[in-house]
């Protein structure tokens, strides 16, 4: 590895070759020290908006290639020959210098419409809950700010952020490639943001979405932060997957460089078995016995992975990353020196810096309280002092506004909203607004279900900082939800949650969106009619009938491709009962029908008792003949130990056995019949 300059960029190679390598190709990028945690939160998206717009004028290239958009940095890399790949990178630079700002809409649709795709990671909201939604946990906000970004905000944003100081080019040779010219402005290296977490008193719990259960924790980079990591990956999932079967997908990962994050999916139901084997499984890495020869074991296998002639070509994306974050370049073999010097109670440390700032995100209903973890309640505090609006459905709830914040009283206690942790908010035409908090929660508030007119809209909009409120587009008529205009039009409190975390924010009028889902524009639209819904048979309102038949998706006319409709069956499917009634069998329901052979008719019951009958009366008359026989035998020839009366038996009995196998023959065939 060597890390030299270009034009003032730099630049980071390799002597080892790289898996390009081995079809003549090579494999080469430029990495920003930029993401979604440097973002503003009424820009949140700029990042990734700016990626796409260096993309768009270079086409759709025959080579591998792509842009990413991370927490804390955004890359542009490609596979090819050196020609492709640096022509590749020299049109990224050019258009980040000169984004095309004709595609502006066109890409604000299709960030739009991957946002509306619900691609937000447990990873994502595990940061969000832990950071809430700054620095590394804005990843997980939704893109709010978008639609109103202009050309101006791009082009600071670009002049801040995609400078030469703040990048690194890195290429898989052991040269610099001929032809490389980035002709990036010039700027200063962009510290990562630093934010302090959310919950206070660890370890923590706080509640996610069903079937998952995760914990992040922060972990410095260490030799022994790689043994403990692959330690509690093997204990995990040899007791998840193999032991308990609870569990598919079990995975121990740095998502942010300087954290630990655990996540598994777990079946409904057995969250609480899911939470025990994780409590347990980290308890044994911190208290319990430790041998020198299981890092031994995880050390063998890191080396073998180390040795691969390709790993140090392979790492120079995460080598940038480490240049960009001011962490050290390490090599293979500075890699193997520290894990050989790896002891247990290096893993132990790890352990309990794990233990000392773990956050547990489990479903809801299940508690990690009887392992130490305190559930998270970032919005529990005293009332503001303000005007009571009581809720227009149900007067037990009822919504403070005050100078300093918005407290939502209910009976299972008061939720508090300070406006000085409102980092965002949204503002719709008709009056609704959505408040985006520091802790990583959103809160949508519904004049309609309080009575607020427009001078208390007003109130809230002036209690924030005017350069934090997002003018937001128009919502359609279906998006808005009716007004409350008797106390039985609404079940208030019907999805109200004490909330102990970001994900347990909600009540009636004032929604707040769990971190893992798209805030709510507007409740469900029912099928049903306006007014009293009759009760049917069973008690429930009946389906609403149908306006209409249903509709083909072929136009009228021959069908389309040349191919005539399937024509209508010219009988109905034949019951494999006979008619009439059915007599159930011993469970209750009709018995199973005999399937035969096809051609093959079960016979009637009939037909079968006088088969049976017949053979019993062919077997007694051949039973009287044989004994007749041996009689006549016995008479005429003399006794048995005669030689020529076994001779005169054997003769006089092949007419009997003719007869047996014409009586089994008949037999046959009349019960067949």
């Amino acid at each position: 590895m060597k890390l030299t300059s270009l034009d003032g960029i730099p630049l980071l190679t390799t002597s080892a070759p790289g898996q390009a390598s081995r079809f003549g190709h090579c494999y080469g990028g430029i990495t920003f020290r930029v993401g979604h945690g440097d973002e503003p939160p009424v820009w949140r998206g700029i990042t990734h908006l700016v990626e796409h717009l260096a993309l768009y004028r270079l086409g759709l290239v025959d080579h591998p290639h792509n842009g990413e958009t991370e927490a804390r940095l955004t890359s542009f890399y490609a596979v090819g020959t050196v020609e492709e790949v640096v022509s590749y990178l020299n049109g990224v630079a050019r258009n980040l210098v000169d984004l095309p700002f004709e595609r502006l809409a066109q890409e604000k649709d299709i960030l739009r419409q991957e946002g509306s795709l619900g691609r937000r990671s447990f990873q994502g909201l595990m940061a969000s809950t832990y950071y809430g939604y700054q620095g590394d946990g804005l990843a997980d906000l939704a893109p709010l700010g978008l639609p109103g970004l202009t050309p101006e905000d791009l082009k600071t944003w670009t002049s801040r952020f995609f400078t030469r100081d703040n990048a690194i080019v890195w290429f898989d040779t052991q040269e610099p490639p001929p032809g490389l010219d980035l002709p990036l402005p010039a700027g200063t290296r962009r510290p990562v943001p630093t934010v302090s977490p959310i919950p206070t008193n660890f370890p923590a719990e706080a509640d996610g979405p069903p079937e998952m259960i995760g914990l992040l924790a922060q972990a410095r980079r260490s030799a022994a932060k790689t043994v403990y990591q692959q330690l509690l990956r093997r204990a995990l999932f040899k007791a998840l997957r193999h032991e308990a079967a609870t569990s598919y997908h079990v995975s121990v990962e740095a998502v942010i460089s300087d954290h630990l994050a655990v996540v598994a999916d777990i079946p409904s139901g057995r969250a609480d078995l899911a939470l025990g084997i994780l409590v347990d499984t980290l308890a044994a890495l911190r208290w319990g016995r430790l041998d020198q020869e299981q890092i031994e074991a995880v050390v063998a296998e890191s080396q073998a992975m180390l040795s691969d002639p390709y790993f140090e070509a392979g790492c120079l994306p995460l080598l940038a990353d480490n240049y960009l974050t001011n962490e050290p370049l390490y090599t293979a073999q500075d890699l193997v020196r520290d894990l050989r010097a790896v002891t247990p109670d290096s893993v132990r440390a790890v352990a309990e810096e794990v233990a000392a700032s773990a956050l547990l995100v489990k479903p809801d209903g299940v508690s990690g309280e009887w392992a130490g973890f305190k559930p998270l309640s970032p919005f529990s505090g005293p009332v503001v002092d303000g005007k009571r609006y009581p809720y227009r459905g149900n007067t037990d709830y009822a919504l403070i506004l005050g100078t300093e914040g918005i407290s939502l009283v209910e009976p299972d206690g008061p939720q508090t909203y300070y406006y000085r942790d409102c980092i965002a908010l949204g503002a719709y035409p008709d009056g609704a607004r959505l408040l985006v908090l520091r802790q990583g929660g959103t809160v949508s508030i519904e004049p309609s279900f309080w009575g607020f007119d427009k001078a208390t809209i007003h109130q809230i909009d002036s209690s924030v900082d005017e350069g934090i409120i997002i003018q937001m587009p128009p919502r359609s008529p279906d998006e808005i939800p009716p007004s409350v205009i008797a106390q039985d039009a609404v079940s208030p409190g019907a999805n109200v949650k004490s909330g102990s975390s970001p994900a347990g924010l909600s009540g009636p009028g004032l929604i707040a969106a769990p971190p893992w889902q798209t805030p709510p524009t507007g409740p469900p639209q029912s099928p049903y009619p306006p007014g009293p819904m009759p009760a049917g048979p069973t008690g429930y309102p009946p389906a609403p009938s149908p306006v209409g038949p249903p509709q083909s998706p072929y136009p009228a006319g021959p069908t389309p491709g040349g191919y005539p409709p399937a024509p209508p069956p010219t009988t109905p499917p034949q019951s494999p009962y006979p008619p009439g009634p059915i007599p159930a069998g011993p469970t209750g329901y009709p018995p199973a029908p005999l399937i035969l052979s096809p051609g093959v008719r079960r016979p009637s019951k009939g037909k079968r008792v006088a088969a049976v009958i017949g053979l019993v009366a062919c077997l007694t008359l051949a039973a009287a003949c044989i004994m007749i026989e041996v009689f006549t035998i016995q008479q005429a020839v003399g006794p048995p130990s005669d030689p020529d009366a076994w001779t005169a038996a054997a003769i006089f009995a092949l007419p009997t056995i003719g007869l047996l196998v014409a009586i089994w023959a008949i037999a046959r065939y009349l019960i067949r019949r």
